[in-house]
């Protein structure tokens, strides 16, 4: 990791070759031969739907609404499979992963109007009775967890849980990293991509940051990090806030690993536990009569 994507993840480098350079690097990473990859369009936004061989009927039941990582400036359905096509394979639930839109050339609100426009199409379609969990890393992580505030604020369906993986919790916030070990961040990048994502004259309203967001009523939630993470600080404060809140949060914090290890499934068997125990998660939730809900 520190040898192969810490430099490449880098101001200097053009935010092109990044983006470029780390999917060519991630479609190597190894995964499930049993998951179908099938295409969508909602409400006219790409979107990949995996289901696992065994997945009776795509036309029931729930799913996994899931938005991936990079930093809102990178990443793609395609560049998640290692992890997105596990979960497939693991929950025996439809796993729905839009290709949102990116900044710097589509800034917010782009990727939160994206969002609102699949989960509208999703809900129109009603093809999944029993709801929606919401999901996603990084930058999906913030997506999710906004998109699930969003829905609290206006009245909305809520998910049935959260899953929350190394979520970036305040886009917003200053970093420093001298006193980090994380072997993928750096401050001087995530301050690159703020840039990119929210200009500066948007700060002071942007529906970017949960560091101070009302929590309760959030469904029960899992929040998943490394403890060598530079987002480690904040995603504890977010799980201390939840349960303060009364939400049914679970906080799984793994030692000496890196920020959004979960992608390295196939390669690092810590990934592959991790996900294990999302699967977990989301099939205890998944059942009739389960509440969406915390108090």
């Amino acid at each position: 990791m520190r040898i192969l994507f810490k430099p490449l993840l880098a101001p200097r480098v053009p935010l092109l070759w990044q983006r470029r350079i780390t999917a060519a690097m991630m479609s190597l990473f190894p995964k499930p031969s049993d998951v179908h990859r099938l295409a969508l369009l909602l409400d006219g936004i790409e979107t990949e739907q995996l289901l696992a061989a065994r997945q009776p009927d795509t036309e029931q039941g729930s799913a996994v609404l899931y938005w991936h990582g990079g930093g809102y400036a990178m990443g793609s359905p395609a560049t998640h499979r290692s992890l997105t096509m596990r979960l497939a394979a693991q929950t025996g639930l439809p796993v729905i992963v839009p290709r949102y839109r990116l900044a710097p050339e589509h800034p917010y609100p782009a990727q939160l109007d994206d969002a609102l426009r699949c989960l509208d199409a999703l809900e129109r379609d009603g093809s999944y009775p029993d709801g929606l969990f919401f999901a996603g890393d990084s930058a999906g992580g913030n997506l999710a967890l906004t998109l699930a505030l969003y829905c609290k604020d206006h009245g909305r369906t809520a998910p049935r849980g959260l899953v929350l993986i190394s979520p970036w919790v305040d886009v917003l916030a200053t970093y420093d990293d001298r006193n980090r070990q994380d072997a993928l961040l750096s401050a001087a990048w995530i301050h690159q991509l703020q840039d990119a994502f929210v200009p500066k004259p948007l700060r002071a309203t942007a529906f970017v940051s949960a560091a101070q967001a009302p929590l309760r009523g959030m469904p029960p939630t899992l929040l998943q990090f490394a403890s060598d993470e530079l987002l480690a600080p904040e995603i504890r404060a977010l799980g201390n806030r939840m349960r303060s809140a009364g939400v049914a949060v679970t906080v799984d914090e793994a030692p000496g690993l890196w920020h959004d290890y979960q992608l390295h499934a196939g390669l690092v068997p810590e990934a592959n536990r991790a996900i294990e125990r999302i699967a977990a998660f989301v099939k205890g939730l998944d059942g009739p009569g389960t509440a969406p809900a915390g108090p």
